[in-house]
């Protein structure tokens, strides 16, 4: 009897399985599931463009949404299967509620979406060109550098909301160093806005999606730089010191590179000048040779100081006579000269009538000249910015010394 009892807990086991199992596949009754995190696609987003108005990307929706159908539909169905959307057409700006519509495989069916009707927030449409910045993935080769680049466009038109237009710091042009080559090549990359901290921003609309990029991998070189300061400070102040580079690095094709050895940048004009001030160099480069991205920072210091003035008087007899012919006196006509010295206060500290020394240089007159105005010249002994003398010229009277008898010349005319 015991056994009896046993056998038969077997099949009936067995027996509701097998009843089990043939409903499961044969029947395949109706059930419902609820699918959650369903995102929430925006439809007709041209027609709000057309209007002038925009949706920000940030507002991410999504819903749960309950569906019947078979055990074994209901068993293999995913979130992604199904296709949740808004139709923005016709909408104003501002906050709107929206219906939200939900595609189901065949053979499924939406029983309930929750929620029904999402807010969606409409703004004013807005643009604004962002500039290109080219970024490159995997190693530059040693010693060389992309350049000699070109882009088209040159700038991309972004639209959208104005959060989302003011969040674009540029637009990025990503390049894989081993598209690089010796010889120039153009190279058409995806335009991907980014934020400052780069983060791309999805969603807004391009004036172009593409960008072509024009490039080459230069060779670089480090050569001499010749430049120089011109000019003079504001009244009343002076340049004390400029730091000039004396070498950049620039880049080219290697052939062009070979025979340079320096290169020129415009003059440094300092006139008017009134503070310390830094000049970004402007290179005079030969064409298919740039400046190199070791150089992009290369910078002319120019320091001033307020200047000092102090002026001191000399008479004629405080000028030196130099370079007279031998037999021929020179005097200086009766004169004053006002010499105004010009320097920073450490310049003019001690500074004396003692430090000048005015002179004038008859060497190169004519024996023959008999007077003349000539130029007074200064020395100074300490340091300086600026020196003026008034007048500039002194009058200078030559005559022939007399001619003395000597001794044996008396005694032979007795």
């Amino acid at each position: 009897m015991f056994r009896s009892r046993r056998f038969n807990l077997i099949v009936s086991i067995i027996a509701a399985v097998v009843i089990w199992g043939f409903v499961v596949t044969y029947i395949n009754p109706t059930i419902k599931t609820t699918i959650g995190g369903v995102v929430v696609e925006m439809v007709n987003l041209d027609a709000l463009a057309e209007a002038g108005l925009a949706v920000s990307t940030a507002q991410t929706h999504t819903v749960d949404v309950v569906v019947q159908g078979s055990r074994a539909q209901i068993g293999e169905i995913e979130a992604s299967d199904l296709k949740a959307t808004i139709d923005m057409k016709g909408f104003a700006m501002g906050l709107n509620t929206v219906r939200v519509s939900v595609a189901v495989p065949n053979g499924l069916g939406v029983v309930e979406i929750r929620p029904e009707r999402i807010e969606v927030n409409v703004e004013e449409r807005v643009s604004a060109m962002k500039p290109i910045v080219i970024e490159y993935l995997g190693a530059i080769p040693e010693d060389s550098e992309p350049g000699l680049i070109t882009l088209s466009p040159k700038e991309i038109e972004v639209s959208g909301t104005r959060e989302q237009v003011e969040s674009v710091s540029y637009i990025r042009a990503l390049i894989e160093s081993n598209a690089l080559a010796k010889e120039s090549r153009t190279i058409a990359v995806d335009a991907v806005p980014l934020t400052n901290v780069g983060y791309p921003i999805n969603d807004l609309s391009l004036s172009q999606s593409m960008i072509d990029v024009t490039i080459q991998l230069c060779s670089v070189k480090e050569v001499s730089l010749q430049m120089k300061v011109i000019g003079e400070a504001a009244e009343g102040w002076a340049m004390t010191k400029s730091t000039l580079p004396k070498t950049v690095f620039i880049r080219g094709a290697a052939s062009k590179l070979q025979s340079i050895t320096e290169v020129t940048a415009k003059d440094i004009n300092i006139t008017g000048l009134r503070e310390n001030k830094v000049f970004t160099p402007e290179l005079t480069l030969p064409q298919g040779v740039e400046l190199s991205d070791q150089s992009q920072d290369l910078k002319a210091g120019i320091e001033i100081e307020a200047v000092e003035k102090r002026t001191f008087k000399f008479t004629e007899e405080e000028i030196e006579i130099t370079g007279a012919a031998i037999g021929y006196p020179a005097e200086i006509g009766e004169t004053e000269i006002a010499v105004t010295v010009s320097g920073t206060a450490a310049q003019m500290e001690n500074m004396t009538a003692d430090n000048l020394t005015l002179y004038v240089d008859l060497s190169t007159l004519d024996d023959k000249i008999k007077e003349s105005d000539v130029v007074v010249l200064i020395r100074i002994d300490k340091p300086y910015y600026k020196v003026e003398c008034s007048p500039k010229d002194v009058h200078v009277t030559i005559s022939k010394a007399p001619v003395r008898e000597s001794a044996q010349a008396i005694s032979m005319r007795q």
